[in-house]
């Protein structure tokens, strides 16, 4: 049987070492990184910082909600597509084709969290709104409250 005594006095000097050394439950230590491990992306290898950009959207779809539904990528959704539909934000003079269109793109552009990249304007008969969020239950409200006729007003929702 192994005791203090058996054990040479090298190894009992790097029990002693390793007993009081940072452990694992202490949480002094854990809010500030080794300056040996930090890092700027800049250093990091091309696919290092591919991956970092992807959980960083990643992180900001999740803290939005947004992870929940994902985008649709089937669509082919480019930024000039998106800035030619903001140009024709106006509930009142799009077709009902044009209608599902916008629903679709603006959709798209809120769920891939991508809506304060474009300055937008949205207008519905006399109201106006910036919120691209607004004019999508707006355009939800034209296309669910379409009358016999086949005419829209944007009057039609307000009580």
């Amino acid at each position: 049987m192994l005791n203090a005594s058996t054990i040479g006095p090298n190894i009992m000097a790097e029990l002693d070492r390793h007993r009081s050394g940072p452990k694992i439950s202490d949480f002094s230590n854990w809010r500030t990184p080794p300056a040996s491990a930090v890092r700027t992306l800049d250093e990091l290898p091309p696919e290092a910082r591919e991956s970092v950009g992807r959980a960083i959207e990643n992180a900001k779809r999740v803290r939005a909600g947004l992870h929940l539904i994902p985008p649709d990528r089937s669509k082919d959704f480019t930024d000039t597509k998106i800035r030619e539909a903001i140009g024709k934000a106006d509930i009142t003079a799009l077709s009902d084709e044009q209608v599902e269109q916008q629903i679709e793109l603006f959709a798209h552009v809120r769920h891939s969290g991508r809506t304060e990249e474009f300055a937008f304007f949205g207008k519905n008969g006399d109201q106006t709104t910036t919120s691209m969020t607004q004019f999508i239950i707006w355009l939800q409200e034209r296309r669910d409250a379409e009358t016999d006729d086949g005419t829209y007003s944007p009057n039609v929702s307000k009580a």
